[in-house]
């Protein structure tokens, strides 16, 4: 059984010069259906015609200045336009940047399989551990992590006061 029946999404869009390319909007298209409500925030400034293409893709459409990169945009998607009571009343909050192509498979099935795990958080993707230090990381080297461009939180992990 499904443990995870409401699902929000964030999709960060940044292009330096302003056009939403056809990928994002098939990376935009597969995400879409696995969410109850998907918003976009945009940190490009982009033309009516390019606007209208995000639009017709989501159920909020925000624009901000490219400042704090994508981390100042999940920030200001949460906080700003939809609000910590909004947040919490979905069992899984996703953070998506648009830095990679796809689908290579259906995010359905992913999505799936998933919701029957019982996890706090997960990631599309694995950031491996590294001696070399090349984002300046405290601890003199690069630990194992998920990967940003796409990240799911649970209710409980969402909701906690920590």
């Amino acid at each position: 059984m499904d443990t995870v029946t409401s699902r929000l999404g964030f999709f960060v869009f940044f292009d330096p010069q302003n056009i939403v390319d056809p990928y994002v909007l098939q990376l935009i298209d597969a995400f879409r259906p696995n969410f109850s409500r998907f918003i976009i925030i945009s940190n490009s400034q982009l033309d009516t015609a390019n606007t209208c293409l995000l639009e017709q893709h989501c159920d909020c459409l925000y624009f901000r200045e490219n400042k704090g990169l994508d981390a100042g945009a999940f920030k200001d998607g949460m906080f700003h336009f939809c609000g910590w009571e909004e947040i919490q009343k979905y069992d899984e909050v996703v953070l998506i940047n648009d830095t990679f192509f796809g689908p290579v498979l259906s995010f359905e099935d992913m999505f799936q399989e998933m919701s029957r795990r019982d996890l706090d958080f997960w990631g599309m993707s694995a950031g491996y551990p590294s001696d070399e230090n090349w984002l300046d990381v405290k601890y003199g080297y690069t630990p194992a992590h998920i990967q940003t461009f796409f990240t799911a939180f649970r209710r409980n992990m969402v909701a906690s006061q920590d």
